[in-house]
């Protein structure tokens, strides 16, 4: 997920942070690898999204012209019934009164992408359609896991995606709705956000 990041920011002429991972393996044994059970696709789409607004995040705080950018850190922490992923920039951090609204569908931090005069985007565009989070946290919770931000503004943001360690235990998660129950009532069905 990083590799394909680092490619889209290049291809806009941007240097990027470098990434640092650590990994903990609570359970199996200190110095194994944390190995879990989980659809690639979805994993791969959480990490990009969250590793791309880091890096952008940071990259815009400290301007395209920086010698040096504080590097983007991974956590990877099994534990006894979930695995942990923490990413942590120093980017600049989202005012609390955003916070809330950074998961909301068509939100973005981001100015929207520039298209030309037929509405074809110019270029591939590194955020700013504002659907990158939501279904990275919908994916999350897709099996029983969870996506949730923390932010200090003027220091950076905190991203943790916890997903169950034990296969039994990740469930699908469905949102049960009938065509009968929104015909006759008007309490808007949860989208898991």
């Amino acid at each position: 997920a990083y590799a394909t990041a680092k490619h889209l920011f290049e291809r806009a002429s941007y240097r990027i942070p470098a990434l640092e991972i650590t990994s903990h393996n609570e359970c199996d044994n200190e110095n194994s690898h944390v190995t879990i059970v989980y659809i690639p696709a979805h994993l791969y789409h959480i990490a990009f999204e969250l590793l791309k607004n880091s890096l952008r995040a940071t990259v815009e705080r400290y301007g395209l012209d920086a010698k040096e950018y504080p590097p983007v850190r991974v956590h990877i922490v099994k534990g006894h019934e979930d695995v942990t992923i923490a990413i942590a920039d120093r980017g600049g951090g989202v005012p609390r009164s955003k916070l809330s609204q950074l998961f909301h569908y068509m939100y973005s931090t981001a100015p929207k992408p520039q298209t030309d005069s037929n509405n074809v985007a110019k270029g591939t565009p590194i955020a700013g359609f504002g659907y990158g989070l939501p279904i990275a946290r919908l994916y999350a919770k897709y099996f029983q896991g969870n996506l949730s931000l923390a932010s200090v503004e003027g220091m950076g943001t905190w991203a943790y995606v916890s997903i169950k360690a034990e296969p039994a235990n990740a469930s699908e998660h469905l949102p049960i709705s009938s065509k009968m129950r929104y015909s006759y009532t008007t309490k808007k069905g949860s989208d898991w956000t």
